[in-house]
């Protein structure tokens, strides 16, 4: 569409910089960014969001995306890499 257009798109949402950037502007400077952590269940989206915004990711692997799935296969399939993995809270 942008060839055709010849109109750049903008991206929106997770994993794009602007959806990231739009909430790590409201938190204040005085928060050190190794404490802040995106928490989710997809690889493409939650963590791969966290890591290039450049902080901490967690992968939440009993529910959603891999609710009863080898989320450790879509790991290395993925090749995206969360910083720690948790069942549900």
């Amino acid at each position: 569409m942008a060839d055709a257009s010849g109109v750049e798109p903008e991206f929106f949402g997770k994993p794009f910089k602007g959806a990231f950037g739009a909430v790590l502007e409201r938190i204040p400077e005085t928060i050190d960014r190794n404490r802040i952590a995106m928490v989710g269940d997809t690889l493409q989206t939650d963590v791969l969001g966290g890591l290039a915004a450049g902080i901490g990711t967690i992968l939440v692997t009993d529910h959603g995306f891999f609710a009863n799935a080898d989320f450790e296969a879509g790991i290395e399939l993925a090749a995206i890499s969360p910083d720690y993995i948790i069942p549900t809270p």
